[in-house]
């Protein structure tokens, strides 16, 4: 493995949430086996000075009620012959001098604290825990009671018994704690790993997708967990963006193509001036020429960028109380002049009542007069268009209906898109932005728009925009 994958490896976060896992399971096994060695030494202790102390007390109530002969006599009983005792005891006087013994022997080497010896408390017995030089693993455990007659008693045990067996439990927890930091480790690995393996597959994914290829995506597992979310929000992340892809070579080619018409006319105006042996025409008559096609190029240009501002919400609808019937009539009264100079009868039908809806008024406005102006031109002399507003209990509908030639039905389902022309509309001035301008300006206000339409049937634009005063 070189140096580098070595690195990449360390450098991971499987690695590292396996670590972090092997870490907290060491310092969790360590405050458990702690913990429980201080329990189990604390009642061992506890446990040699209880005895200790009924040791030290049986002495001292021998000694005065029976008297230092008797006390020898005792402690001479507990002396087996060529074995050392557990328990070992004796009195001293109050200078140090030792009256009686039971096991000289395992007093050689203990030499108690003079300090703690001259300042013992009468009637209460202190603890002491001795290790004689050269006796690495001997300890020994004392306890002194001090007599009315300032002698001192003493009792010992000897600490081998429960020293091994602590000896045995700091082994054995080392053990404990090794095989937990393996299974720890190997464990939390394929866990680890386990769960991390959608995200790899999303990495996986998004290099594909780097390279270009936008069919690649994430496999779901059903397992309803944070991973499968993480992958469903980047497929659907990346069908967005493919989708954006799409639209957007179609868009560069309609741009292009719709760009190109005023261009190419006024290149040709400026070749014909050039190579024409007939005197040019008038300054004035080529500046108004020049200046009707840069405007439709700015217009067409401006459309396209408000489209994409409002689909991507880069500039949010400032909204207030907007009358949809005030819209509606003024909308009316300025296409009246229109559909009168075509010959097309323009109806208007709004309740009296106000249709308050939460919008921008101009963007409103635009998204109405662009359906009119689409309703009356493709409509002939003599044709009837009819603007008609109406209420249901959560929307204001707006309906624009007209006797014009109808859309086909292959059309239908891409009226609405930026540049889309269908066969009939060729005939007509336009740049197919109209309509893809008013889906995104309703559905900005949380509105839809639809048609209704058949060939030689003429067509029914129909609005919702949710009323203001509608139920939450």
């Amino acid at each position: 493995m070189s140096l580098s994958r070595r690195f990449s490896f360390f450098q991971s976060l499987t690695f590292r949430l396996t670590l972090g896992l092997v870490i907290l399971s060491a310092l969790s096994s360590l405050v458990i086996v702690s913990v429980i060695y201080f329990i189990l030494r604390t009642n061992m202790s506890q446990r040699v000075d209880q005895m200790l102390a009924a040791e030290a007390r049986e002495i001292s109530v021998l000694y005065e009620t029976r008297g230092i002969k008797a006390l020898r006599a005792d402690l001479n009983r507990e002396v087996m012959p060529g074995e050392a005792s557990e328990v070992f005891s004796r009195l001293e006087t109050a200078d140090g001098g030792e009256v009686a013994v039971s096991d000289p022997n395992s007093w050689r080497g203990l030499v108690p604290d003079p300090e703690l010896l001259h300042h013992l408390p009468g009637g209460r017995i202190v603890f002491e825990t001795l290790h004689p030089s050269g006796h690495h693993r001997r300890i020994v455990r004392l306890g002194y009671l001090k007599m009315p007659d300032g002698s001192v008693v003493q009792v010992g045990k000897r600490l081998g018994d429960e020293e091994v067996i602590l000896d045995e439990y700091r082994e054995f927890s080392s053990w404990v704690i090794a095989i937990v930091l393996v299974l720890a480790f190997l464990g939390g690995w394929l866990m680890i790993r386990r769960a991390l393996a959608g995200v790899e597959e999303v990495t996986l994914a998004a290099d594909r997708i780097r390279q270009g290829d936008f069919s690649r995506r994430v496999p779901l597992h059903g397992r309803g967990d944070e991973i499968d979310r993480l992958a469903e929000s980047f497929n659907t992340m990346v069908e967005r963006v493919q989708t954006l892809m799409t639209e957007l070579k179609e868009v560069t080619g309609d741009i292009a193509h719709d760009l190109k018409s005023p261009i190419t006319r006024m290149r040709g105006l400026a070749e014909s001036i050039l190579l024409s042996s007939k005197p040019a025409p008038e300054p004035s008559e080529l500046a108004e020429e020049v200046m009707e096609e840069s405007d439709r190029m700015l217009g067409i240009i401006n459309t396209i960028l408000e489209i994409a501002k409002t689909e991507a919400g880069v500039a949010p609808v400032s909204k207030a109380e907007v009358d949809m019937a005030e819209v509606a009539g003024a909308a009316g009264d300025l296409f009246q002049s229109v559909a009168d100079d075509k010959g097309v009868q323009l109806e208007v039908s709004i309740p009296r009542e106000p249709m308050i809806i939460q919008g921008n008024t101009a963007q409103l406005q635009r998204v109405v007069a662009n359906l009119l102006d689409n309703a009356i031109k493709y409509s002939s002399p003599g044709g009837r268009v009819l603007l008609a507003l109406s209420l249901t209990p959560s929307d204001i509908m707006i309906s624009i209906a007209d006797t014009g030639s109808g859309i086909r039905p292959e059309d239908i389902p891409r009226i609405f898109e930026r540049f889309y022309r269908g066969d009939p509309s060729r005939s007509q001035p336009g740049s197919g932005l109209g309509l893809a301008l008013a889906r995104a300006l309703v559905k900005a206000h949380g509105g839809e728009i639809g048609v209704e339409s058949a060939p030689g049937k003429g067509s029914t634009f129909t609005v919702r925009l949710p009323r203001a005063d509608s139920p939450a």
